[in-house]
């Protein structure tokens, strides 16, 4: 999905998830963002379509007792493998938030890549769907 900033992609987003949640083909959501409060805001706005998403969660992998974390790229590249086997262990839901931000080559993008890869469904959400060095965004053909 692409939309100019602010636009209002997280709402959308997380209905998607919802459904995905409510289908029964997502039993868990990974969101995420640049920034951590990024990853609070869109915690918050889970709230408003009945998910409990946790922000920036200090724990390993996807907690049990609520829908999913928002965590950073940062986050994500610091524990690649940890995230795999999660996302590998129950259905799971990625949401990428301006994923411009992830160049294919780059720490950010290769963990992506590693981490994502056994997700039931990626998500890229972005007001930019490229990159200024022509570093392919991960997810995107």
């Amino acid at each position: 999905m692409e939309a100019c900033p602010a636009a209002g992609k997280t709402i959308p987003g997380l209905r998607v998830a919802h459904e995905q949640l409510a289908a029964g083909t997502a039993q868990k959501v990974l969101i995420l963002t640049p920034t951590v409060e990024l990853a609070v805001q869109w915690a918050k706005e889970a709230a408003h379509v009945g998910l409990r998403i946790e922000p920036n969660w200090p724990g390993v992998g996807l907690p049990r007792d609520c829908n999913g974390l928002a965590i950073t790229y940062q986050r994500l590249a610091s524990l690649p493998e940890i995230y795999r086997v999660a996302c590998a262990r129950e259905p799971t839901i990625v949401i990428a938030d301006e994923p411009h931000h992830m160049g294919q080559t780059a720490a950010w993008g290769q963990a992506y890549g590693i981490a994502t890869e056994p997700a039931s469904l990626r998500l890229l959400l972005s007001g930019t769907p490229f990159r200024s060095d022509n570093d392919p965004i991960p997810g995107v053909a």
